[in-house]
């Protein structure tokens, strides 16, 4: 089974400084009642705020807010490694200024 939380770290990681958005990386503690979860936050020069959110079992949900409203783009069990990085480059477009 793909460590889906270690895949996201790797790609925080590896990403460059982007002067059109901020990233910012979160872990979850260990603590045995919740299931692991790790999240990167966006925050763009629009106002624009991003995040997703993956949990160790698969799960993902990404969402953006504008203007205090927040929407759920995507939230379902991610596939593979490869379905992790299709979306972390869908919410980096979403994030982009028009």
């Amino acid at each position: 089974m793909t460590d889906f939380i270690y895949s996201l770290k790797q790609w925080f990681s590896n990403q460059k400084k982007n002067k059109n958005c901020q990233m910012t990386f979160g872990e979850s503690n260990n603590d045995r009642r919740l299931k692991p979860s790790a999240w990167i936050d966006f925050d763009n020069s629009h106002g624009q705020v991003g995040q997703i959110v993956v949990w160790s079992s698969g799960e993902c949900e990404i969402s953006i807010s504008k203007n205090n409203k927040i929407e759920i783009v995507d939230n379902n069990n991610l596939l593979s490694e490869e379905d992790l990085q299709s979306r972390l480059t869908n919410l980096i477009k979403l994030m982009s200024p028009s």
